[in-house]
């Protein structure tokens, strides 16, 4: 689980070509929430401790599911078509 978060500034920079000013909340779901927050400032993505501002992209999911997904073992469309899956902003 820990290489799969450690990996998001990587999506969300390198993968997704975010611009500068792009903030990303993964909100995962199991025994307690927890949460991911991932910044683009000068051209790089890093994980940030929290933000007070609002995401441009939210993803609310189970950990199962996000696991699945950051294993590969369901595509992108099946992740985002999940019921239990919320997202909410410009992805």
């Amino acid at each position: 689980m820990n290489r799969f978060e450690s990996a998001l500034p990587y999506i969300v920079g390198k993968r997704m070509k975010s611009p500068d000013g792009t903030l990303v909340r993964v909100n995962l779901e199991w025994s307690s929430r927890e949460i991911r927050v991932i910044g683009v400032v000068d051209g790089r993505a890093l994980a940030l401790n929290d933000s007070a501002d609002t995401p441009t992209l939210e993803i609310t999911t189970p950990v199962a599911l996000f696991w699945r997904r950051a294993a590969g073992r369901i595509s992108a469309a099946a992740f985002l078509a999940a019921s239990a899956t919320d997202v909410r902003g410009i992805a």
